[in-house]
């Protein structure tokens, strides 16, 4: 309710925006606060991320699609700076985000200047794009109904904000990254992976690199001939080398052949303009220590690993508020 309370909330005329909501599971309260405030809602049986978005979609009237998952926020100017930019004909909207905690309290601001990507710059200014990270996190995106391929879309599980990206490369016309946070990040459980019931950190950090890689393969296959193949086809070098760490497998040649995919697109194929204050050093060093020398080192290391990143979500989350009966 947080979340569609941050919409409704918006300085923006209600007459102009619709909101709908997708869940999986029905909840008396929820769904009766939800029809008092005129709000759409459906719940979905189907599994991944965009399968539901797509059964929404076939419900939606507007042309601007924005996207806001459950624990996340629309923050103020959030709805007219959207509007501003679809009106401007853009087909591709991403604000910057303010990353805060479970309780709310702001950890940090990702964003920086504003910048308009035309049809005409998008493969040169793709791997600047890429590099920074301006596609991550779907409720900071709005995408042009016209350019999503639904069929495809269906098929993407847990990548949404990557896909949303790639259709505004590959089907767009214009992108438009506005640099101002008016979006509320939640870094907690489901956006880190945590384990749910029984199940092991282990087996659930691999679960989701397994989901994540085979998103990755999906995107390569759709962008497979086009300018924007690289991208893609790093993305899942990445995450089949984060799969290893997090199975703990042994090098393989699987593990070299993603590691020098990997390396001749992210580290060999940086051109000097790619970089910006963004993109920092640190970055650069903690992902070859995590792409290039954690796949190849022996298991108990990769162990080791792992236990630090579980040691890590777990101070994390554990100042996340307690979960209230409604």
């Amino acid at each position: 309710m947080g979340a569609v309370n941050s919409v409704l909330s918006q300085d923006f005329p209600r007459h102009l925006y619709e909101v709908i909501v997708v869940k999986n599971f029905r909840d008396e309260f929820i769904d009766s606060e939800l029809r008092e405030l005129g709000v759409t809602y459906l719940c979905s049986a189907s599994k991944g991320i965009g399968a539901k978005v797509a059964e929404s979609l076939e419900l939606a009237e507007g042309e601007a699609i924005s996207f806001l998952e459950d624990d996340d926020l629309f923050l103020p100017g959030k709805l007219e700076a959207v509007n501003a930019a679809f009106e401007a004909g853009v087909d591709y909207y991403h604000s910057g985000l303010s990353v805060i905690d479970g309780r709310g309290r702001e950890l940090a601001r990702e964003g920086g200047p504003s910048y308009l990507v035309s049809e005409g710059d998008k493969v040169r200014f793709e791997r600047f794009m890429e590099l920074n990270h301006v596609w991550h996190s779907a409720s900071a995106a709005a995408v042009r109904r016209s350019i999503i391929d639904v069929r495809a879309l269906r098929e993407v599980q847990v990548s949404p904000d990557l896909f949303y990206f790639l259709e505004a490369l590959l089907r767009g016309r214009s992108l438009f990254l506005d640099g101002r946070p008016l979006t509320a990040f939640r870094v907690g459980g489901s956006s880190l992976g945590a384990p749910s019931g029984s199940e092991s950190f282990s087996s659930s950090f691999a679960r989701a690199r397994e989901a994540f890689l085979k998103d990755a393969l999906f995107m390569a296959d759709l962008t497979a001939g086009t300018p924007y193949s690289g991208l893609a086809e790093g993305y899942a070098a990445a995450h089949r080398l984060r799969l290893s760490v997090a199975r703990g497998e042994a090098p393989s040649a699987d593990t070299l052949r993603a590691l020098a995919t990997y390396a001749r697109h992210f580290y060999l194929g940086i051109p000097p303009r790619a970089y910006s204050p963004v993109l920092h050093r640190g970055a650069l060093v903690s992902s070859l220590a995590f792409h290039a020398v954690l796949p190849l080192a022996p298991r108990w290391v990769k162990g080791l690993a792992t236990s630090y990143i579980r040691g890590s979500l777990s101070r994390l989350l554990s100042t996340r508020p307690q979960r209230r009966a409604l």
